[in-house]
């Protein structure tokens, strides 16, 4: 368990990882948020002493102006913050314990900075995750989705023929928000199934598959239709429900 409240620090992550999130996290902070200027001052020392909430809050307020140069310090200081955790030795147990460690700043923290990196400098952001990704630090996965959130046929390219199952599901899920197009022809140009079979005798359709013929119906109903005649016509309901959303009189016709 992280040191602090586990529902405090879920929402730190998220608002990370959804950009923006000086003014978000500066809402969960005990003083008033600081104006937004062009250049917030950093303290190192303080970051690298600092609990889970408040390297959050510091981090935050680096990211809505920060450039590549900036980036690639942020980067450099995250990569040697620890984070204390700790949980009781045997959690069934009345008056257990602790154990105490440290693990490196959360996957969800890295998409943060990401989020930024990839937009003013995503090759060298590539560059950093290739030179200190590790079992422990997953950074791949984190610049993976940000990268397929502005450009997936670039993060594609980045992640070459070492690409997982997973990333290829990160980016996948990203392509969702980004290019639905580009997510169900890279569905086919990795050979993943269209169905996911739940059972002996009953498959589904994959949920990624779904969501992405959703918002492509809602962008294109006629190239949904087409994908969707050609690849899994028995996914049709799913055109209509992103049709329908985006309007329904047309679909209605149909």
């Amino acid at each position: 368990m992280l040191v602090g409240s586990n529902k405090t620090i879920l929402t730190i992550f998220i608002g990370l990882s959804l950009g923006g999130a000086a003014g978000y996290l500066s809402k969960l902070s005990k003083t008033p948020p600081q104006p937004q200027t062009a250049d917030v001052s950093f303290d190192v020392a303080h970051f690298a002493k600092a609990d889970i909430i408040e390297s959050g809050l510091s981090l935050a307020r680096q990211l809505p102006s920060a450039d590549a140069e900036k980036c690639a310090a942020l980067a450099k200081t995250m990569l040697g913050k620890r984070i204390t955790c700790n949980q009781p030795s045997d959690p069934f147990a009345d008056n257990s314990p602790e154990k105490t460690w440290e693990e490196p700043l959360p996957v969800g923290v890295w998409e943060g900075l990401f989020k930024r990196w990839m937009q003013v400098a995503p090759q060298a952001a590539w560059e950093f995750v290739l030179a200190h990704h590790s079992d422990e630090l997953p950074l791949r996965v984190a610049a993976l989705h940000q990268w397929a959130l502005l450009d997936p046929a670039a993060a594609v390219a980045a992640a070459g023929n070492e690409i997982t199952d997973y990333e290829q599901q990160v980016i996948l899920s990203a392509c969702t928000e980004s290019d639905p197009a580009r997510g169900l022809a890279l569905m086919l140009e990795w050979g993943r199934s269209i169905s996911l079979k739940t059972d002996d005798t009953f498959s589904d359709i994959d949920p990624l598959v779904r969501k992405l013929l959703i918002q492509l119906a809602k962008k294109s109903p006629s190239a949904a239709l087409e994908w969707c005649q050609t690849h899994s016509p028995e996914s049709i309901s799913d055109v209509c429900i992103g049709w329908n959303r985006n309007d329904p009189a047309a679909c209605l016709e149909w």
